[in-house]
Parts: C-alpha cells; sequence; structure tokens
C-alpha cells in the first residue's frame, strides 16, 4: 500500500467543537465532523478514515465533556486522520478495554468507598483476563451485597433498587457490570473490537458522569491507542475515504 502526504486544513479560526451530530459545518462541528472538514471529506461525524475504535472514544468524549474541556481534542484531530488500519483496530480496543479497567473503573469504587476493591481492580493483570474476570467477580459480590444492604435500609424493593442507593453505589455496580462485560469480550474468540471499544467507551462515561476530573486520563488513552504504530504526517489512500462510500475499495 502506498503512502501519500496531503494537506490537512486548518479549522477555521474561532471554531470551537460542539456536542452531538451537526446538519452541517455552518451549524457547528464535532470533533468527527472537524476531522472530516480538515481531511476534505463530506461532512460527517463517521469519517471513513478514522479507526472505529478511536471514533468510539472521540464520540464519548465529545459528546460528555464541558465545553471548555472539549476545546481539549482539537490538537488530536489531525492525527486522527489516516488511522483507519484493520490490523491496528485490535491492539487499540484492548489497549482502551484495560485503559477503562484498570484506570477508570476504580474510581467510582473508591469514590464509594470500597477501597480494597478499587486497589485490586488498578492492579489487574492485562496478561491473564481469565484471572481478572475470577477477581472482578468477587469485587461484584462485595459491591452488590453492600447495594442491597442500603437498600434494604431505606425499604427498597427489587425494582426500585437503584433509586434507595447512593448515586456513587450505584454507579460501582454499574462500573462493575460493564467491566464483566469487557473481560467477556476480551475472553471472545470472535473479537469483536467495535463491541469491546464500546463498552470500554461505557466504562468511561460511567465513571466521568460523577468525576468529571477523569476525563485527562481519557486524553492519556487517546494518546496511547494514537501511539500504536500511528504513521507521522502521512495519510494512507486518503483518495479512497473521498470517494463515495459505494465506491471505495
Amino acid at each position: 500500500m502506498t503512502e501519500s502526504k496531503i494537506e490537512i486544513r486548518d479549522l477555521p479560526l474561532g471554531v470551537e467543537l460542539q456536542p452531538g451530530f451537526h446538519s452541517g459545518p455552518d451549524e457547528g462541528m464535532c470533533a468527527l465532523e472537524a476531522v472530516s472538514w480538515m481531511a476534505g471529506l463530506p461532512h460527517s461525524d463517521q469519517p471513513r478514515c478514522v479507526c472505529d475504535v478511536l471514533q468510539s472514544l472521540m464520540r464519548s468524549m465529545n459528546d460528555r465533556m464541558t465545553h471548555f474541556d472539549r476545546q481539549s481534542l482539537v490538537p488530536f484531530l489531525p492525527r486522527l486522520i489516516g488511522t483507519r488500519e484493520p490490523e491496528l483496530a485490535g491492539p487499540r480496543a484492548r489497549a482502551l478495554a484495560w485503559r477503562a479497567i484498570t484506570d477508570f473503573a476504580p474510581i467510582p469504587l473508591a469514590a464509594a468507598r470500597f477501597p480494597e476493591s478499587s486497589a485490586v481492580m488498578a492492579k489487574l493483570s492485562r496478561r491473564d483476563p481469565a484471572a481478572a474476570k475470577s477477581i472482578v467477580g468477587e469485587i461484584e459480590t462485595v459491591v452488590s451485597e453492600s447495594a442491597w444492604a442500603e437498600a434494604e435500609a431505606s425499604g427498597a424493593r427489587v425494582w426500585d433498587l437503584s433509586a434507595r442507593v447512593l448515586p456513587a453505589t450505584w454507579n460501582s455496580v454499574e462500573v462493575v457490570r460493564l467491566v464483566k462485560a469487557a473481560l467477556d469480550q476480551l475472553l471472545d474468540r470472535e473479537e469483536d473490537w467495535d463491541a469491546l471499544a464500546t463498552t470500554a467507551c461505557q466504562i468511561l462515561v460511567t465513571t466521568c458522569r460523577f468525576e468529571n476530573d477523569a476525563w485527562p486520563l481519557a486524553l492519556d488513552a487517546l494518546e496511547e491507542l494514537l501511539a500504536i504504530e500511528r504513521r507521522d504526517d502521512t495519510v494512507v489512500r486518503l483518495e479512497d475515504y473521498r470517494k463515495p462510500a459505494n465506491q471505495a475499495a
């Protein structure tokens, strides 16, 4: 596959990233729509020149960050162009999942006063997802039992459990459930990288729902994913991405 350097357009002066989808640049641009504009592609929040795993992460960050924090994504935008290389989707999805499990999931556990579980989660080994799943099962038992005890003390019934526990406690229940799902996906031989990336991003979003200060960790994760065999200053066959979808190779 040949490589060709292209000229990536700078964003228009004064443009600031906005949440959600927009009908065109005049209405505003989210991070991925801005990438489409910079690469000279048709307006879209799903630019075909960007890795699906990176798209999942960028979309989650863009739509849920504060307006001020969202602008920290701008320096990353040109680096996303030309990252759609199928052989890198797996390594990126796995890296994102482990960052979600060991960096993000411990945060709500600590906030909900499960310090031991938080410390154990942070030290799970990437080398043995099966062992990690077993350990997370034990953490789930601790968190779930605590949530039930808290709910029963306030007179909860099965269908209103989430309404009867503190938000931090319920956030921990949800995060541990998502971690188990991510580990199942890491162990799945079908290797559905899009699904794994989606689950990882759900962990990030669930964590940052109450801990907005955790978003810098997501920027670190983005940096790690971009560093996985990223090609500096070149785009692979960008002309293919500029063709209509039904004509692309």
